[in-house]
């Protein structure tokens, strides 16, 4: 996370929440892509 400037806490508060939300979405999608792929290989086998 990286900010230039200043925020107020409430500010801030709603700044990490997004932030967090955005982490895991990303971490979710990941997860499922992985899955995903480690099934297709099982599936070859």
């Amino acid at each position: 996370l990286q900010l230039n400037g200043v925020l107020t806490p409430d500010e801030f508060k709603k700044s990490l929440d997004l932030a967090l939300s955005g982490i895991r979405r990303i971490h979710e999608g990941m997860k499922e892509t992985l899955r995903r792929r480690y099934l297709e290989v099982k599936v070859e086998e």
